[in-house]
């Protein structure tokens, strides 16, 4: 009964092992560089919402430098500041919010 036991354990906590290594894992293209993404995004950089000081821009992963450049022109525009990049999540489709502050000097 207690090698059953024992083999019992050590069989868990080889399956609880291998579970959590693959949770923690990125999975990581043939380059071994950029994230794969489980969604597909495939809509322009555009803003979701914009209110006060705050923008919500969604974007494509590859165009980020874009959805930076909209944010910094709101914010020159729209309220005379600079753009600082605050969150950023990323699900197949990014989706960033951008604060526009004042420049300190």
């Amino acid at each position: 009964m207690k090698k059953i036991r024992q083999n019992f354990l050590k069989t868990l906590s080889i399956t609880f092992l291998i579970f959590l290594y693959s949770c923690a894992t990125n999975n990581i293209d043939s380059s071994g560089g950029n994230l794969k993404y489980d969604k597909a995004c495939d809509v322009e950089t555009r803003i979701l919402k914009s209110y006060g000081d705050t923008v919500r821009i969604e974007y494509e992963p590859t165009k980020s430098n874009s959805a930076d450049n909209m944010a910094s022109e709101y914010c020159l525009i729209n309220r005379n500041k600079i753009s600082t990049k605050n969150q950023v999540s990323c699900d197949g489709c990014c989706r960033a919010t951008y604060l526009c502050k004042k420049e300190q000097y």
